[in-house]
């Protein structure tokens, strides 16, 4: 014992008198650095989205830890990851991507950067630029023909020939917002087609199977009262007039309407309530029917509705429950473009339901010892069905769908 206190006490020793240089000086851990760039925690990948013909995923990234995201491709295998572009060079592609979407044939990609819309091949060695107005361009996409471009700008949905040619303003219901400070939540537009306030993870708009019809999510906040919200960050303080209700107001107005691409016309659907009710979801079907989620903004009631693209509604679900004051809840088509699968609170847990339209009785899917987490991924070329939740094993796919028994991990 005397002898490992003498040989540790030798060796501590030895370590004090060694020079100043041999220790390496650490850079102290401040507020300024914890914010500052490049980010201690890195930059974390986003919008993954796989390529059409399912051998590449796209996805927005920064492999410096920066702000700036770039546009990356990794093959389905995990190999040859690739940057497309470049935030940081010095060329007019130069500048971070914000928003990306794939051209059917797989072969290149429609990215928007410096608020325009460029159109990049899987090599990156080519990039044309499509637009050259700039402007807060967003929520890019491509009809499944491959005609049309499509993107948010002032509020508004715009379209572009994929072919060449004019910008097409679709939509013209776009009106700015009352405040003047550009920053918080309720700095929105008066009228949008858009997202939400709060709640709902509805898209801005979904093009339908036969590139004929684009379902939008139309947002009038012209009814909500007008509220004073004091911004102190500038050189002296203004009041930040912003749409923002008190407990008891109706809400935005929350709808969904069907724009016509070859007539140029947008009519809204008659959805009941749209002050308080919102739209959780909505999708097309692979036959062209939209699927339609509305909740109370209490949580109270849910419903579900159907529609073509000539606008009729019809209801083929309704959940009613007074103990609710919330819902993690989602809804998408089932593999086999028929049945609706939900994810719902019915019973003690959320569980993934299906929905055979004319049916009134959901059936369970997934067990009722764990919990779904979000909604089902369906994957129509295997009808399976891929989710998350609390299970020991916490991915797994209903194949074939017919019920617990079909439950299997991956």
């Amino acid at each position: 014992m005397h002898l490992l206190r003498l040989v540790t006490l030798g060796a501590l020793g030895a370590l004090a008198i060694l020079p100043a240089r041999a220790w390496p000086q650490r850079t102290p851990l401040t507020v300024e650095r914890l914010v500052a760039t490049p980010s201690l925690s890195g930059t974390t990948p986003v919008s993954p989205t796989w390529s059409p013909d399912s051998r590449s995923l796209a996805f927005l990234w920064n492999d410096r830890a920066q702000a700036a995201r770039d546009l990356f491709l990794v093959d389905r295998d995990g190999g040859a990851l690739r940057r497309l572009t470049n935030a940081a060079g010095g060329d007019e592609a130069a500048g971070p991507v914000s928003g990306f979407a794939w051209l059917p044939d797989a072969a290149a990609l429609v990215v928007v950067r410096g608020g325009d819309l460029w159109r990049i091949t899987l090599s990156g060695t080519r990039a044309e630029r499509l637009t050259q107005d700039g402007g807060g361009k967003s929520d890019v996409a491509v009809s499944p023909d491959g005609r049309w471009i499509s993107f948010l700008r002032d509020g508004d949905l715009w379209l572009l020939p994929a072919a060449g040619g004019a910008v097409v303003r679709a939509t013209r219901v776009g009106v700015p917002p009352v405040g003047t400070v550009p920053l918080g939540t309720y700095f929105r537009r008066d009228v949008e087609i858009g997202s939400a306030t709060w709640g709902g993870d509805a898209p801005a708009y979904a093009w339908s199977p036969d590139s004929r019809t684009i379902a939008v999510h139309h947002v009038d906040r012209r009814g909500v009262r007008r509220t004073g919200v004091p911004y102190y960050l500038g050189d002296t303080a203004v009041l930040n007039v912003l749409r923002r209700g008190m407990p008891g107001d109706d809400n935005e107005m929350r709808r969904v309407g069907l724009y016509d691409v070859a007539a140029g016309r947008l009519s809204l659907l008659d959805i009941p309530e749209p002050a308080v009710r919102r739209i959780v979801d909505y999708g097309w079907s692979p036959r062209g029917e939209l699927l339609i989620d509305q909740e109370s903004d209490d949580a109270i009631d849910r419903w579900l509705f159907l529609t073509d693209a000539g606008g009729a509604l019809r209801t083929i679900w309704h959940d009613h429950r007074e103990s609710r004051i919330y819902n993690a809840i989602a809804s998408t088509w089932h593999p086999d473009g028929r049945r609706v699968v939900i994810t719902g609170d019915l019973e003690d847990r959320y569980r993934l339901y299906a929905i055979t339209p004319g049916d009134s009785v959901p059936q369970a899917l997934t067990p009722a010892r764990s919990d779904v987490d979000g909604g089902a991924v369906p994957v129509a070329a295997t009808r399976a069905l891929y989710y998350t939740s609390t299970d020991p094993t916490p991915r797994s796919d209903t194949s074939g769908a017919s019920g617990p028994a079909a439950l299997r991990s991956v």
